[in-house]
């Protein structure tokens, strides 16, 4: 039979994509039973860089001594991928041509009014 015919291969995630909700899911369960971080980037199909920012982001700050060490969650993670996605510079991306008016917003800089920016350095003054 021609392999090539069956898609039961493994599927292989894409360099450079975002995690999914499924994917956290993975991370939270293996993270729990103690794995570590190199063996679940490999069950998972990331960078170990990727999992440990996705269990630091995932993680609420401890802020007493008492009470219980909370944990990762997949949820909170994606909860809080969700939050920063939706402050960050990506949402300029529908909007395009941007016109001369929304430029200096969406770089997030404020326009000077000459749109020249001088300083003492360049000004010529010896």
């Amino acid at each position: 039979m021609n392999r090539n015919l069956f898609n039961t291969d493994e599927i292989v995630r894409k360099s450079g994509s975002h995690l999914t909700l499924a994917e956290r899911g993975i991370i939270q369960a293996l993270h729990k039973e103690g794995m570590s971080l190199r063996g679940i980037a490999k069950n998972v199909g990331c960078a170990h860089t990727t999992v440990y920012y996705e269990l630091k982001r995932g993680t609420p700050p401890h802020k007493s001594n008492r009470g219980r060490i909370t944990g990762y969650t997949a949820k909170r993670g994606q909860e809080a991928y969700t939050a920063n996605r939706r402050h960050s510079n990506m949402l300029w991306a529908n909007k395009l041509p941007l016109s001369l008016f929304d430029l200096p917003h969406a770089l997030g800089k404020r326009s000077t009014g000459s749109g020249i920016a001088r300083t003492s350095a360049c000004s010529g003054a010896a």
